[in-house]
């Protein structure tokens, strides 16, 4: 048996006999194999993209660029650069967190509009309206950075302060905007102040806010407290925050899917104005005494005598006639004292402008299967667990019976689930279609590999395939060699000389019964032979090789079976080798008349 040197010695020699045309065309097939099976590869690994955005701006594909890539998208642009395309069966996904982040939403609306205009015929006019599109369009991005806000227009009217206008005008604004499934009543008030920061003179009062279903969310000065689309966003958001409350006390207690809560919220949204002034008797301290004193008196004298001229003629003495007559005095003192005193007073104003409670309503669904059954294990009744249950709701709910709330907690068997009504799947058909061009692919290039190693590769390996397999305890017969170094395993049946018939040249014996007429150890149609140069043979590029090489292939692949040696030599060459049989017979034939005649 040959070591491995030798084979590798043999084999070197095999291949330098082939020639150099040969090894050339061998070496072509191998790199272009390598080639296709290195291009398929590079072919497949390469993702199928889809169209996700066109016509962007520059702006837009540099911050769609930046999300995607945060979120694990692979992305490409085309030539032109506003297209972006993302692998197949994630444009949903990239839309939907694109439109998280309000994208695509750039547009030249802002003091870009400056950078097209040219001062070259451009009036006062235009040169206002471009300004306040300039300053719309810088709000309206601002407002879009929000989160929550997928887009927002903004209007604004300045008033004309030229000529005979009022001057006396305020500047208005009204904002729209469109949401991506999150609450903008709560971001109202907000935007109203941003807008009123960034426009002179404007008021906070005078800004109007709308979502895009034309629901007001503020305007005027009360905001969007009082207007019914923010009362019911209110309500919706205490009953959820309660009904939460309340799920995060039963889960531990019950379980996730064993409990159903309802709320019934009863607001009062109404504004209120309450000024009180309270005065504290207690702490008086005299501040003024005021103190006013009056003094009156009257004189009065009567006569007793009639009344005539001689009465009024003075006398001597000074009198009149009628001293004669009564007298009488009246003297009056008057005393007034006012002292002020000071009280200390609170005056207190409060202002409502939120929301109060009026009343609570809770309703509360629990599973009598698990009930009972926890029920059970602690030892205790059914409406001992309610009545525990009931106390836990109240506590967490902040139920209070002075102001009428009301809390209902039922046990019902819950129904099964009914699988009617979930959502049917896609199918194997959404499975597979996003990938159902990449098998395609993947399922011609393996087509194209195997009919490449069928055709080429397979040959190659065949045609190298030359060292032989010796026979132990023998020496190798000569084959016959043709001209320009044919080489033919069949012997020539076509000559008639029985010296240099086919049994001398395989020395074989004529018994076709002996198992060992077509094994290569006893030489007949031996397989093994040395086709190195050394053994003085030179492989010639010709069919009549090849075939020899197919029949040495065929014969160690039958192995020693002398039936399968000539079945396999039947299926290459059929009419030589019915010709060697049949001079096989001949032979036999001639040898049994000669021992018999003897």
């Amino acid at each position: 048996m040959r070591t491995v040197p030798e084979r590798l010695q043999a084999l070197l020699e095999s291949l330098t006999a082939i020639g150099k045309a040969r090894l050339a065309t061998f070496a072509t097939v191998a790199v272009l194999t390598t080639a296709l099976i290195m291009g398929g590869v590079i072919f497949l690994a390469q993702p199928t993209y889809e169209t996700l955005y066109v016509g962007l701006d520059r702006d837009d594909v540099n911050r769609i660029g930046i999300v995607l890539s945060e979120a694990g998208i692979a992305y490409d642009m085309d030539s032109s650069g506003s297209t972006v395309l993302v692998e197949a069966g994630q444009t949903a996904r990239a839309r939907m967190i694109l439109a998280e982040k309000g994208l695509p939403g750039s547009n030249s609306s802002g003091y870009e509009l400056f950078d097209n205009l040219g001062s070259l015929g451009l009036t006062s006019f235009m040169q206002e309206v471009t300004r306040v599109r300039a300053l719309e369009g810088e709000i309206a991005r601002s407002v879009q950075s929000i989160d929550g806000v997928k887009a927002a227009r903004v209007h604004i009217v300045m008033p004309d302060q030229t000529g005979f206008r009022d001057r006396n005008r305020r500047p208005t604004a009204s904002v729209l905007l469109a949401s991506n499934g999150s609450n903008l009543a709560a971001k109202a008030e907000g935007i109203r102040k941003l807008v009123a920061a960034a426009i002179p003179s404007l008021n906070e009062a005078d800004v109007t806010v709308l979502d895009a279903s034309g629901r007001l969310l503020a305007s005027g000065d009360t905001g969007g407290t009082e207007t019914v689309g923010a009362a019911f966003d209110l309500k919706n958001r205490i009953e959820t925050d309660l009904s939460r409350t309340i799920g995060n006390a039963l889960r531990p207690y019950i379980g996730e899917l064993n409990y159903r809560v309802a709320v019934q919220a009863d607001l009062d949204t109404d504004r209120r104005q309450i000024e009180e002034t309270i005065f504290d008797p207690e702490s008086k301290v005299e501040r003024s005494v005021q103190i006013s004193r009056s003094e009156d008196r009257a004189n009065e004298a009567k006569s007793s005598n009639a009344t005539s001229v001689e009465q009024n003629i003075p006398t001597e003495g000074g009198d009149t006639a009628s001293e004669t007559g009564a007298k009488s005095s009246e003297e009056r003192e008057r005393r007034e004292e006012t002292t002020n005193f000071e009280i200390s007073s609170k005056r207190i104003a409060t202002l409502t402008n939120g929301y109060r409670i009026r009343r609570l309503n809770v309703a509360v669904l629990l599973n009598r299967e698990i009930l009972e059954r926890a029920a059970a294990s602690a030892n205790v009744t059914v409406e001992e667990r309610l009545d525990a249950i009931r106390t836990l709701i109240s506590t967490a709910a902040g139920i209070e019976n002075e102001r009428g709330d009301r809390i209902d907690v039922t046990a019902i068997e819950f129904l099964p689930a009914d699988e009617s009504l979930a959502p049917l799947g896609g199918g194997w058909m959404e499975v597979v279609s996003p990938h159902l061009s990449t098998a395609i692919r993947a399922l011609v290039f393996v087509i194209v590999s195997i009919m490449v190693l069928l055709l080429g590769v397979r040959p190659l390996l065949n045609s190298l395939e030359l060292l032989p397999n010796k026979a132990a305890g023998k020496e190798k017969p000569a084959l016959k060699g043709g001209e320009a170094g044919e080489l033919s395993l069949l012997p020539d049946l076509n000559a008639q000389d029985d010296d240099n018939d086919a049994f001398a040249q395989l020395d074989g014996p004529s018994d076709f019964s002996n198992t060992n007429d077509f094994s290569g150890s006893d030489g007949d149609f031996a397989l093994d032979n040395d086709f190195s140069p050394a053994a003085g043979f030179q492989m010639a590029d010709t069919p009549e090789m090849l075939a020899e090489i197919e029949l040495r292939q065929r014969m160690a692949d039958v192995g020693d079976d002398p039936r399968a040696r000539v079945l396999a030599m039947l299926e290459i060459d059929r009419d030589r080798t019915l010709q060697l049989l049949r001079r096989w017979v001949r032979d036999d034939m001639k040898a049994h008349e000669k021992s018999k005649a003897a």
